[in-house]
């Protein structure tokens, strides 16, 4: 082997000893009778690193415990669909007799109890066991569909003795685990971003234009680029960090940024709190490598997910979650970046005419130069709607400051030919006095599909819990004014 290990040693906390060019490593500062523990990590042909191995424990003095292992490796051959298609996971077992067992998810259920999901590890050379099995995309469910980002898998090892030694001792490993790492909570992996498969496979995502009746892509998401470390992950790699991670979004957004400079890239990352706030935060930082800009995405309207049932409800955010995005979106405004924000609304159906007044009105809260507005159903196209083509004309008011700790109210801003009001809350009705009369939006369903505009005149608002209101003076409205974007 031309593999070199990286070791580590203590009896009460983990010190790292540095590279060794060799595949054994010989402690010889240890005091007899104290319990050590060791884990190792290999650097070798298959990747440029691997993760940390399984903590082995010994006594001083005392014969070590088998069975010994080491010089974990794990990689996927060929493509999605190939009949080369397949997984190939190897260990070094030390101990005459040593047996193992690769518990491999093949069928993607985030369980390993499948007929041939666990399958006996045959000898290879130079004291290896590897096991190499067929893997079958098909079986991905949606969450799981990101690249065909990895199986989940765990390897056994048992001595002679009986004794038994589990990979990773909590948790389950995923293939090339040092870029990718399943998500505990919902399921899907997160992947180093700056591998030169994932910017491929994202570029012809990117250019595939065969299916989409629309022409080039023109704008993209690149949905939680940087890694945060109290997501629920299994098997964590030793080397992802929040630093690691901005240096590879950087790397996956100028790659981008050089084949299509036309494109506008977008990154989610904004309501992840005040640790992005000012001048050199991660966006900024992304910013300055080709992204146009940061996206809040649910914005005002999001389809919740139970992550246990998989069932998915049209809601509109809680007044909390409204507030924090109003807050963030008046932030980024005040920067004056050269980027531009986008906020994408997400509902389940086109029909749900109070979610998609409430988000069209909670983006005209926040409206300025560079601020762009989506709403999306099917997680592929933001349709233009016959609504946006209210003519309000431009702000004469700032956008309003959310006050923490200010109760249950409304949010309003007038604009020079109307006014608009969102009342976020969930618990009682607010009457709002307008400026002057004028005509309400009303939104309703149509055959077509995407509703129709009428107006309504009013003089006063009554705001019911979590609904907003558009109006627009002093002459009625056409119908359904022109899509002005």
């Amino acid at each position: 082997m031309r593999d070199s290990v990286s070791a580590a040693a203590a009896p009460d906390s983990v010190q790292p000893q540095g590279v060794i060019p060799r595949t054994e490593f010989i402690d010889r500062n240890v005091v007899a009778g104290k319990n050590y523990r060791y884990v190792v990590r290999t650097h070798g042909p298959l990747s440029r690193e691997y993760p940390y191995s399984g903590e082995v424990a010994a006594i001083a003095g005392q014969p070590p415990v088998e069975p010994h292992v080491h010089d974990h490796q794990s990689m996927i051959e060929g493509a999605p669909g190939d009949s080369s298609y397949t997984g190939r996971f190897r260990v070094r077992v030390s101990g005459e007799g040593s047996r193992a067992w690769l518990l491999v998810d093949r069928n993607a259920d985030h369980e390993f109890s499948g007929p041939d999901e666990r399958i006996a590890m045959q000898p290879s050379h130079e004291d290896f066991v590897e096991a190499i099995i067929q893997l079958d995309p098909k079986s991905h469910s949606e969450l799981d569909q990101k690249v065909k980002l990895g199986f989940g898998y765990r390897i056994e090892v048992e001595g002679e003795s009986g004794s038994k030694i589990v990979l990773p001792s909590t948790g389950t490993y995923t293939t090339s685990v040092n870029n990718r790492v399943r998500d505990a909570r919902w399921g899907f992996y997160l992947a180093r971003t700056d591998t030169p498969f994932l910017i491929e496979h994202t570029m012809r995502q990117v250019d595939f234009v065969g299916a989409r009746a629309t022409g080039r892509v023109k704008s993209l998401f690149l949905d939680e680029l940087l890694f945060d470390p109290s997501l629920g992950v299994d098997a964590l790699p030793a080397d992802l960090t929040a630093e690691a991670a901005l240096a590879d979004a950087v790397t996956l957004v100028k790659a981008i940024h050089t084949q299509r400079p036309d494109i506008a890239i977008y990154y989610n990352g904004l309501m992840a709190g005040e640790g992005l706030a000012g001048d050199g935060s991660p966006v900024d930082t992304l910013i300055a490598a080709g992204a146009a800009g940061g996206m809040i995405e649910g914005f005002a309207a999001a389809p919740w997910v139970d992550p246990a049932g998989g069932k998915r409800s049209a809601t509109l955010v809680p007044a909390e979650e409204w507030r924090s995005q109003i807050a963030v979106a008046r932030r980024e405004v005040g920067r004056g970046r050269r980027g531009s924000l986008l906020l994408l609304a997400r509902g389940t159906d086109l029909t749900d005419t109070r979610a998609r007044i409430f988000a069209l009105a909670s983006y005209l809260l926040v409206r300025a130069p560079g601020v762009q507005f989506g709403y999306m159903v099917d997680r592929c196209t933001s349709p233009p709607l016959p609504e946006w083509g209210a003519d309000l004309g431009e702000p004469e008011e700032p956008i309003p400051a959310i006050v923490a700790g200010a109760g249950e109210q409304a949010y309003g801003r007038r604009f020079e030919r109307g006014e608009v009001w969102v009342n976020p809350g969930d618990r009682g009705s607010e009457v709002v006095k307008l400026a002057s009369p004028g005509y309400r939006l009303v939104l309703e369903n149509d055959p077509e599909g995407v509703g129709k505009v009428r107006w309504e005149w009013v003089d006063r608002l009554e705001l019911g819990p979590q609904s907003a209101a558009i109006v627009v003076r002093p002459a009625q409205p056409a119908a359904a004014g022109p899509f002005q974007g």
